[in-house]
């Protein structure tokens, strides 16, 4: 069920961690090899940054400042990003360099400077995750969650919060797979 690219890079990811995996052919996620991925009430930390796109693309020196975060023991988290006044409106959320766990209940809200605020609904941002009842599953590598502030109003934060995820069970990792190969085009480029 999941071989490929994405098994090697796996595979990669868990031996640079130092585990060592036995994997099988059908697939990583079975019960004796639940606790492969990092519990999130231990060790997972998000690495996140907030890219704004002023016409070069998403680049490091565009980032967002952040105005406040926090993050706790049992995976939930709050951001808070200054939005620059330069700012086009697609911004782009990066969670983690890594991949290989879930956002629950993702919320993006915009506060713009007219002090009216807006909640991006899933079906507004696009990802190279996939949507799994209420969570959000970035499996691939450098996940991202892109988004557009309405260009009639001056965008000046985004709050981003919601629970991190991790490990995943084998449920979640097949029937993400089965959607991926079915619908890849519309998880891909979600139109506005």
């Amino acid at each position: 069920l999941i071989g490929g690219k994405w098994f090697k890079n796996t595979k990669k990811l868990f031996e640079s961690c130092g585990l060592k995996v036995d994997f099988e052919k059908r697939g990583f996620f079975d019960e004796k090899y639940k606790a492969l991925l990092p519990s999130v009430k231990s060790s997972f930390i998000l690495d996140d940054v907030l890219y704004i796109d002023k016409g070069r693309g998403f680049c490091e020196q565009d980032a967002a400042k952040s105005l406040g975060r926090s993050e706790d023991k049992n995976g939930e988290f709050h951001f808070e990003y200054e939005i620059p006044k330069d700012c086009s409106r697609l911004i782009r959320f990066d969670p983690s360099t890594r991949s290989g766990f879930a956002i629950k209940n993702l919320v993006i809200e915009v506060k713009y400077a007219d002090k009216t605020t807006e909640i991006i609904e899933p079906f507004f941002y696009s990802t190279n995750g996939v949507e799994y009842k209420d969570l959000l599953v970035l499996l691939e590598n450098d996940p991202y969650v892109s988004f557009y502030a309405n260009r009639k109003k001056k965008a000046r934060a985004v709050v981003i919060s919601g629970e991190i995820v991790c490990p995943l069970n084998k449920e979640i990792i097949d029937c993400v797979y089965k959607k991926k190969r079915i619908n890849i085009g519309f998880y891909i480029g979600k139109l506005r």
